[in-house]
């Protein structure tokens, strides 16, 4: 049974990742349930998920899909009142720019959004860095 477009290229997303060589030793998959528990963070982690897909008429007799896909970038913070994260928003970096501008799964890349650089609250509670980095490709059909 084929998988839906979005599913294949969150494969290829994380399959894409695996081959770089950034600033931390990680471990990329593909999850459906965005739900992490703290206690089973050890390392690096990237977790790629599907968010959604618009359509929009390309033209008379084609469609354009935006596929919009979420990359969790987490790292387990040693902690501190005002932990040193530099090398882990330097690592989330990295992995938006491994993915700027690269088409996956006969899918062109669009644009890519870090819109909070990371999240006070499980920095603060869990003393987890955790970023999502918000990746959108098109296709026409």
């Amino acid at each position: 049974m084929p998988d839906a477009t979005i599913t294949t290229l969150c494969d290829a997303v994380v399959t894409h990742l695996s081959s770089q060589s950034l600033s931390m030793s990680f471990t990329a998959s593909r999850t459906y349930l965005p739900d992490f528990e703290r206690e089973e963070l050890t390392g690096a982690q990237v977790s790629v998920f599907p968010q959604g897909t618009q359509t929009a008429i390309a033209s008379r007799d084609s469609q354009q899909f935006i596929y919009t896909l979420n990359v969790v970038v987490r790292v387990p913070v040693s902690p501190a009142a005002d932990p040193d994260i530099s090398t882990h928003l330097y690592f989330s970096e990295q992995v938006a720019d491994a993915l700027a501008l690269k088409s996956l799964a006969d899918c062109s890349y669009s644009s890519i959004q870090n819109e909070q650089a990371f999240d006070l609250e499980a920095l603060a509670d869990r003393n987890e860095f955790l970023s999502i980095i918000t990746v959108t490709y098109l296709t026409i059909k």
